[in-house]
């Protein structure tokens, strides 16, 4: 859909617009009067007023096509988008082999020293029970 200004040649459809609003009128029908013409040469004189319609880009395609083609426009260029950025930084940003960078979540572990609340005292039944506990996990 495009707005652009009303010509002489668009006159008859939007006088056949404003004749009737329950039924369609069509545009070859309308008799365009002297004074119809006249209130239109001084709509265009006058640069306050503008009288602008609304076309189609494609007039021998539905409503609904022009908008399905303009949803998978935008959505090919959101692809073509992501795809650049990704092939972009993939290009400048290359790992070494050997170099482990680690989970991204997960953060670095601190001594116990760090922070006083990273670390807890453990009575000694709570270190045995521990004990007992790690020595049932089957080492396979």
């Amino acid at each position: 859909m495009i707005f652009r200004a009303a010509t002489r040649q668009d006159l008859p459809a939007v006088l056949a617009l404003l004749a009737d609003e329950d039924r369609v009128t069509d545009p070859a029908s309308v008799t365009v009067g002297e004074a119809y013409e006249r209130a239109f040469a001084d709509i265009e004189a006058d640069p306050r007023n503008e009288v602008l319609v609304l076309t189609r880009v494609f007039p021998s395609i539905s409503l609904a096509q022009e908008i399905g083609l303009a949803v998978l426009l935008v959505a090919a260029l959101v692809w073509v988008l992501g795809l650049g950025h990704m092939l972009w930084d993939s290009r400048f940003h290359h790992p070494e082999p050997d170099a482990y960078e680690g989970l991204p979540v997960i953060p670095s572990q601190r001594t116990a020293a760090g922070h006083p609340m990273e670390s807890v005292e453990l009575t000694q039944a709570e270190q045995e029970a521990f004990a007992g506990l790690v020595r049932t996990i089957p080492l396979h």
